[in-house]
């Protein structure tokens, strides 16, 4: 947690942040742990340390209400959906390899 501390700031993360920004970090060092590489090259520390890492501090954003539960599906997600702008949706009945209509 060094590294994070002198990068981010000492205890920066109790300030919280969008929880989907952890579970981002933790599946990109979980893939790239599974694809062979053990060391993050930024940090040289173990990818597995850092999604630990991420885990610890998303457990505690969640039993503490800190940060941004923007969760797909949670109350709160619906509530940022309907700031954001209008994005079109895809037709979750078209096939993913269906060319695009247009």
């Amino acid at each position: 947690m060094a590294f994070g501390a002198k990068k981010y700031g000492v205890y920066n993360w109790l300030d919280g942040m969008e929880w989907s920004r952890l579970v981002g970090a933790v599946m990109r060092h979980v893939l790239a742990w599974h694809g062979g590489e053990d060391l993050d090259p930024e940090t040289g520390a173990s990818h597995l340390a850092h999604a630990r890492c991420c885990l610890a501090m998303l457990m505690g954003y969640q039993e503490l209400s800190i940060g941004e539960d923007d969760r797909y599906g949670t109350v709160n997600h619906q509530k940022l959906l309907a700031r954001a702008p209008a994005q079109p949706q895809p037709d979750p009945s078209t096939p993913l390899d269906a060319p695009p209509q247009t």
